[in-house]
């Protein structure tokens, strides 16, 4: 099994954190490698809830919520549409209120491969960089979304939609 963990902190407070990372349907809004996300029915909160991605390169992903702590974290089970040399990933979310208006992000991915040996190069020389890089990005994305005026985020929103 191969894990990363990424920490940032943002200029906002921990429940503003949440009500952005618990709306599932708002990933594309603030991950720039995810063009389209949406809630798959029949739950849009909670433990067993789900959402549908377009991930780029990688197409279609599922995330399933396995935990979810209300202002505290959440996880997912990601399922891809694609057959890919990956047997499963996890990604968990945590907050940590750092201080007033500051919120430490936790973001860790735990993943194992296919294919044995291959399975093994594969990840080593390709996948790993490439999870560096999303788990980058959606970190960066997010502390850019939430550090936005939430009266002008919702507007974004609104227009966005």
């Amino acid at each position: 099994m191969t894990a990363f963990r990424k920490l940032i902190t943002i200029k906002q407070t921990k429940a503003e954190i949440w009500k952005i990372i618990s709306a599932l349907d708002l990933l594309h809004h603030f991950h720039p490698d995810v063009s389209q996300s949406y809630y798959r029915p029949p739950f849009k909160t909670g433990v067993g809830s789900s959402r549908v991605g377009h991930l780029i390169p990688y197409g279609k992903i599922e995330e399933q919520v396995t935990y979810w702590k209300q202002e505290q974290g959440l996880s997912f089970k990601v399922m891809f549409s694609k057959n890919t040399c990956l047997k499963y990933v996890y990604s968990y979310i945590e907050l940590f209120e750092t201080g007033i208006c500051n919120t430490q992000v936790s973001l860790t991915i735990k993943y194992k491969v296919k294919y044995g040996l291959m399975g093994y190069i594969w990840d080593t020389v390709l996948f790993q960089s490439s999870i560096d890089t999303y788990t980058s990005n959606l970190l960066k994305g997010l502390k850019s979304f939430a550090e936005i005026d939430p009266s002008k985020r919702k507007s974004t929103l609104n227009v966005l939609s």
